[in-house]
Order: structure tokens, then sequence, then C-alpha cells
């Protein structure tokens, strides 16, 4: 019934489902970039700013968002209401399913890695036997081709908008696992400085063909 609701919606009522994966995008960002002007936030959404004006005084008008000199900031009800408006965003665009089976596949896999040593300094134990946190950053830049000429391709990466939706699934999937103290991310598209202890370094890379994911399994 419910995929059913979203194709009808999407079907007699296009402009109204835009409207709302709109108001949800820009929820999300300012939640993750706040304080933020409307300006800045337009150049990282790439739309007009008077498009972002205008949804940021709807939204304000209905207590989701203060606005002040700093900039603009989710109020409480906001970030209650934050949750589900991504989940609704993400059926709308019909990304939920490939999303959830992909995030699931990656996260199991992650959490059951051994990569973590023992009393004996063996790697045998994982995330979930030692207990430990994890800090999910997206990195676009670790698909770059560069087998041909000396400048990285990376058409082979995911669309953003679905790369950013998988991230946040990712992401919820770890903290509903581990905890939300036990989870640090990234924003989604920012210029980060990551500051971190690697201990070793111990790289692993983990390709979703290879974990038995291809896309013709929808």
């Amino acid at each position: 019934m419910q995929d059913g609701y979203f194709t009808l919606m999407q079907q007699l009522a296009p402009d109204l489902a835009q409207e709302i994966e709109l108001r949800a995008l820009v929820l999300e960002r300012i939640g993750a970039l706040q304080p933020v002007g409307r300006r800045q936030l337009a150049a990282r959404l790439n739309l007009p700013e008077r498009e972002v004006r205008t949804v940021a005084t709807l939204l304000k008008r209905h207590g989701l968002i203060t606005l002040d000199a700093a900039g603009m900031c989710l109020t409480p009800a906001a970030e209650n209401a934050l949750p589900m408006a991504r989940r609704f965003s993400r059926e709308l665009k019909g990304l939920t399913r490939l999303e959830t089976a992909l995030a699931e596949r990656l996260w199991r896999k992650v959490a059951a890695l051994r990569i973590c040593e023992d009393d004996a300094g063996k790697t045998n134990l994982s995330l979930m036997d030692t207990g430990g946190s994890v800090l999910v950053v997206s990195q676009f830049t670790l698909y770059a081709d560069a087998r041909r000429g000396n400048r990285p391709s990376f058409t082979g990466a995911a669309a953003p908008e679905l790369a950013e939706h998988l991230y946040e699934r990712f992401c919820e999937l770890a903290e509903k696992d581990l905890g939300p103290a036990r989870v640090g991310r990234g924003v989604f598209g920012a210029h980060m400085r990551v500051s971190l202890v690697n201990h070793g370094p111990f790289t692993v890379l983990l390709d979703t063909d290879e974990l038995g994911w291809t896309s013709s399994k929808g």
C-alpha cells in the first residue's frame, strides 16, 4: 500500500512531491551545516538563492528553523521531524529498497570484519567484539579511475542523490547497533578537516560487486 501511495502521489501531484523533496533536503542541509546563511546554503545545494529564501521563509513560519545574524538553525521540532523527512524523501525517490539492501550488506561486513587485535596481537576481533567506535566519512575520490591519463575520472562513482542517502542509511544502521555516541559522522559533500590517530595504518577496500551485489539485483 505504501509503495502504491508514493507512486500515485508522483503521478497525480509531481509538483507536490518535488516540493516535499526540496524542503526535506533543505532541512537536512541546515541540520548538517548549522548555523548556515541562505547564500552559503544555496551554493551548497546549487540552487538559486531566491528559491532557498522562499523555502526557508516557509520553514521558519512553521516553526522548523530559526533565523538570526549567525544564520539558520533547526528548532527542536525540526530535529524530531528530520528522520521522518529523510525517510519520506527517500521513498519519493524510490531509493529505499536499493539503499537499504546495499547499506545493510556493507554494514554487516564492516561490523564483522576481524581487523582488531586480540591479546596476542593478532587481528582476530571485530568492531562488535571490541566495543569500538566508527567515524563515517563520505569520500567519492576513493573511487577514482586513474588507469588512463593523469586526470582521475569519477564517472564510476554513485550519483550524489543515491550516494548521500546510502551514506545516511549506513550511519543509521551503525547507530542502531553501536548507539549514536559511538558513531561519528562527517558532512556529506563538504570540505572537511579530519583529525584522528590512525593505528596501523590498516586499510581495507570493500567493493559491493565483490560482496555479491550488482545493480541488476534491484
